[in-house]
């Protein structure tokens, strides 16, 4: 896997970290996104509500460990 023009094999480790967290991420905001085709309209709204809030969440966790990796490099 590559992100940025090289291999996270050769990464250090907070990199690798971040890349994971990162992923992650994207990895549930999909999961969202598929999620809320399976609900009816009127559900629509409710569920994006969910899952903005979710989604700022994980953002939110994603700057955290940024600071947390910052600190301690």
């Amino acid at each position: 896997m590559f992100v940025q023009g090289f291999s996270l094999g050769s990464a250090p480790m907070n990199m690798r970290r971040i890349c994971w967290a990162f992923n992650y991420i994207c990895l549930k905001l999909i999961q969202l996104r598929r999620s809320v085709k399976l609900f009816k309209k009127k559900h629509l709204v409710i569920v994006q509500k969910k899952m903005w809030r979710n989604a700022s969440d994980l953002l939110s966790q994603l700057e955290f460990w940024k600071f947390y990796m910052h600190d301690r490099s």
